[in-house]
């Protein structure tokens, strides 16, 4: 693992409404089974995708996504494409843990995020379904 794109988001004209989908850096097949939050699939120069769903684990596979999901999934596709930015900010928000200790610190994290367009990179708590190694104390964070 490790090549350019490690970490990098899958350009968004290969992304459905209602996914996420990260580079892992490695190219051919991924080292890392397919499981219940993240499937594994190559793009068409062979690059490996980690894909997830927007909405958090709780909704990590389409059958779970109620009539909520699948309409704002549906406004997603009408809005046309979007930037790495936003779609970062987007993927902090569906990896919300109410539970989670720092959620005071991670709201108002993504409230400045929302206000100015950018994910900082030292946001306090990465994603739920995010690929790259975390950066909090998180303990349902996904760590491939």
């Amino acid at each position: 693992m490790g090549n350019e794109k490690q970490g990098q988001l899958v350009p968004y004209d290969l992304v459905t409404p209602g996914w996420e989908a990260e580079y892992t850096g490695e190219t051919g097949k991924s080292s890392e089974p397919s499981n219940d939050l993240i499937t594994y699939s190559t793009d068409p120069e062979g690059n490996v995708m980690g894909w997830f769903s927007s909405w958090g684990f709780c909704h990590a596979k389409e059958e779970d996504w109620n009539a909520e999901i699948r309409l704002l999934n549906s406004m997603q596709a009408e809005l046309g494409h979007l930037d790495d930015s936003i779609r970062r900010i987007r993927q902090h928000i569906g990896g919300l843990l109410s539970c989670d200790s720092g959620i005071p610190v991670t709201i108002d994290e993504i409230l400045n995020a929302v206000g100015t367009g950018q994910l900082p990179d030292s946001a306090f708590a990465r994603a739920a379904g995010h690929l790259q190694e975390p950066k909090a104390h998180n303990p349902i964070i996904l760590k491939v």
